[in-house]
């Protein structure tokens, strides 16, 4: 986020939120578990970003009323690194979610403490980024009673697009 008398009077939670729909997570839901608090905590800071004009809600009623998108006001606030962070951004797609699509590759009979091992993350923000890569197609889920995620043929275009590779994903070098 680009340093301004703007940015240095929100919260850290403000912050946060306005990252979490920049990285395609526009469900009150999702904010909710990755933020890891009540539902009320979410609700409340949403409607100061949105009393703010940082974001909007998809609509006034409905499932809509609990989705939101970044304003102009929001978007002037963050300074991506190139273009292609910015392009990446713009598809709500981050680092860990491709390292997960790219684990998905690299593992379709994983096991759940893989799945750990390999993302040491509190299970509720790895699920949300799982729940967020399926709604946008990248996995695909199945199962009832014993849940299943694999790449979807939308996810490996996605791999292919930012040719993700081990060597790619270290986080010392950009993506």
């Amino acid at each position: 986020m680009r340093q301004s008398t703007e940015v240095s009077c929100m919260s850290p939670e403000q912050k946060q939120v306005l990252t979490f729909i920049r990285e395609g997570f526009h469900m009150m839901a999702e904010i909710t578990d990755l933020l890891n608090v009540d539902s009320f905590v979410t609700n409340e800071l949403i409607e100061e970003l949105e009393q703010q004009g940082y974001i909007r809600r998809k609509s006034t009623a409905g499932i809509g009323f609990y989705q939101f998108y970044l304003t102009k006001r929001a978007d002037a606030l963050f300074m991506p690194s190139d273009r292609r962070e910015a392009d990446r951004l713009s598809q709500g797609i981050n680092r860990l979610d491709l390292e997960l699509l790219q684990f998905f590759q690299e593992e379709p009979d994983y096991s759940h403490e893989q799945l750990c091992e390999r993302f040491p993350v509190d299970n509720h923000v790895l699920a949300g980024h799982m729940m967020k890569l399926i709604r946008q197609g990248y996995l695909e889920q199945t199962g009832i009673f014993r849940m299943r995620v694999k790449l979807s043929r939308g996810g490996e275009s996605l791999i292919q697009k930012w040719q993700v590779s081990t060597h790619s994903l270290d986080p010392s070098k950009p993506i």
